[in-house]
């Protein structure tokens, strides 16, 4: 397999340990190296025929020369260093932008079962274009779409490229006798390449389209990865401009089984910790089936002229002041109606999930059930995931090859919280059965639930006996948050009361002594 270094703004260091990497790869390569007194176009000539060629460069993006490189070539793949995107028309070459030497490195260790794929590669150009046709044609006719649910568009890859996949659910379903979700809610996915401080080997994966990608408007859409988060850090500003920024945590609150309480709980622990002068906010995980505004306005109006946030990061139109949705002191990101019709990429995905990052806390209410490719990436951008159980034993152990694998892939810590808790229940158990720690154990307040449906506040608020039982549980967790900060924070709090409680005592008797006097 050819490879080719083009490397002009590297230094030295970085180039010979990228090149101790390459040759620890157990991949034979036959190496050239483009420097000051080498022609691009004569490497271009010589090896344009090969079946398949590895390129690392941090060629400039208008660079001619790297635009004829990657069109003249057949199959492969290009490591850009760079901070633009380039664009290719040759779709038979992966082309994948990563900012740092250090990410290209990464990237090559990830990426080394494609390359490996690469190697064996013997189709000729048309060849691929045949099969390439062919293969959509059959994933078209195996995947029709269907108007039963709204079909979320998600595309990690930027790179209209596929790859190999290295995390295999359908595998850890069929072992424990999952049952697979109906054709009709498959959203599309695509691969995700992660370049971030996770582990190497679990950086690179693939899923098959299983959806049609909605058209769009170039013009109102926002295309570069800074765009994103130029929006993204303009929105934050001006939502969070009063807040000092402190330690954070965002945790994702999610559950294999659905009608687990997840909602439930992201939204009533959201305002314990917002009570207790932990600034908190509640985003609603992407999905194609939003809630969380619908339980909001049970509670509270909709705020005049509100927009999603994730409405908002997609439109420069949108005044980001409308994404303001305050309720019992949390800031709320609900998704709105209409918001499954927007197209999601993996820079969109970043910007969402990390907006909040100047609040102490952000409690993410994750979609239930098998995870779908964005709710799976978006867990790279989490601290923890707490997943919800209770007494359904049989049906969780069933999960739990599945849950080890998005563990392993992500390298996310995860927690266990277990609802509705009986005498009888055992909690320990399923700990140990499931292998993780539960931080808390939630009683079972089915009745209170059912009948705070028809509440006009949280039944954190409404029921003076959901409070009193909930208290303890909900302290447990911010320990768990916190560590012993969390119990100073509600100690200070006491106290500052007390001196507020102290400091009228003096006039309240003077008043009482006035009384006194007039009656006498």
């Amino acid at each position: 397999m050819e490879l080719l270094y083009w490397l002009e703004r590297q230094e030295k260091q970085e180039i010979e340990e990228l090149k101790r990497y390459v040759v620890s790869a157990d991949i034979v390569f036959e190496s050239t190296e483009i420097d000051e007194g080498s022609d691009i176009l004569d490497w271009i000539l010589e090896h344009k025929d090969k079946k398949s060629v590895l390129i690392i460069t941090d060629a400039d993006s208008e660079d001619e020369n790297l635009n004829q490189l990657i069109i003249s070539l057949h199959n492969g793949l290009v490591i850009h260093i760079s901070d633009k995107v380039y664009q290719s028309s040759n779709m038979t070459m992966k082309i994948k932008r990563v900012d740092t030497i250090e990410r290209a490195r990464k990237y090559f260790n990830s990426a080394l079962k494609f390359i490996k794929k690469l190697e064996r590669i013997t189709l000729t150009t048309e060849e691929q274009q045949q099969e390439i046709k062919y293969e959509n044609g059959q994933e078209n006719s195996q995947n029709p779409t269907e108007d039963k649910l709204p079909v979320i568009a998600y595309d990690t890859s930027l790179d209209n490229k596929k790859a190999e996949d290295e995390y295999d659910e359908s595998q850890a379903l069929e072992q424990n006798n999952v049952d697979r979700y109906p054709e009709e809610i498959e959203l599309l996915r695509e691969e995700s390449i992660e370049v971030d401080d996770v582990s190497e080997v679990d950086m690179f994966e693939e899923d098959k389209i299983a959806g049609l990608l909605p058209k769009v408007n170039d013009d109102e859409f926002i295309d570069t990865e800074s765009d994103y988060k130029s929006r993204a850090r303009d929105i934050q500003r001006q939502l969070f401009a009063k807040q000092k920024w402190s330690d954070t945590n965002t945790i994702g609150i999610w559950s294999p089984l659905h009608r687990m309480g997840v909602t439930t709980l992201a939204m009533n622990l959201s305002f314990f910790l917002a009570e207790n002068r932990i600034y908190t906010a509640l985003l609603e995980g992407l999905t194609n089936q939003p809630v969380l505004k619908d339980w909001l306005k049970r509670f509270t109006k909709i705020p005049k002229q509100w927009k999603s946030y994730a409405a908002t990061i997609q439109s420069e139109e949108e005044d980001p002041q409308k994404v303001e949705w305050h309720y019992k002191s949390v800031m709320c990101l609900p998704l709105d109606s209409g918001d499954e019709s927007l197209i999601w990429n993996e820079y969109l995905l970043e910007a969402y999930m990390t907006t909040t990052n100047i609040v102490d806390v952000t409690i993410v209410d994750l979609p239930t059930g098998k995870m779908e490719k964005y709710t799976k990436d978006s867990l790279k951008y989490m601290d923890q995931l707490w997943i919800v159980v209770d007494d359904t034993f049989q049906d969780f152990i069933a999960w739990k090859e599945y849950i080890h694998q998005i563990q392993e892939h992500t390298g996310i810590p995860i927690y266990l919280i277990f609802n509705k808790s009986y005498e009888f229940s055992q909690v320990k158990r399923i700990g140990k059965e499931l292998g993780f720690e539960t931080i808390a154990t939630l009683p079972a307040l089915h009745e209170e639930v059912m009948r705070n449906y028809y509440d006009i506040e949280p039944f954190y608020f409404a029921n003076e006996r959901v409070n009193v039982l909930l208290q303890n549980e909900f302290k447990q967790i911010g320990q768990h948050l916190f560590n012993d900060k969390f119990e100073k924070k509600i100690l200070v709090e006491s106290s500052q009361q007390k001196k507020r409680k102290n400091l009228f005592n003096p006039f309240k008797k003077i008043e009482d002594n006035l009384k006194w006097l007039l009656k006498s």
